[in-house]
């Protein structure tokens, strides 16, 4: 958790860094809805509302998806397996 913490942490100061170069006074609060809802201008009111919506990726602010890591899939490749669901076939 601490982790996932960390990283939303750097992300968020990644994107807030990345548009105050553009935006001298800062990133406002607040932005019209049309703006806001087609990610035309940053504001802390949308990194506010990606939080409140769990989305640690922040891909509502037009970060990249994570990717899932390669152990992850051969785990639940290997419980795929057990439960009959993928051949040992299919992983080749």
């Amino acid at each position: 958790m601490i982790i996932q913490i960390e990283s939303v942490a750097f992300l968020i100061n990644e994107y807030v860094e990345k548009w105050e170069k553009v935006y001298t006074n800062g990133i406002p609060d607040e932005l019209p809805n049309r703006i806001e809802f087609l990610n035309k201008a940053p504001s802390y009111k949308s990194i506010v509302r990606c939080l409140l919506k769990n989305d640690i990726g922040l891909v509502g602010l037009g970060c990249s998806r994570p990717k899932k890591s390669k152990v992850y899939t051969k785990i639940k490749r290997r419980e795929l397996i057990e439960r009959g669901v993928l051949l040992e076939v299919d992983l080749l």
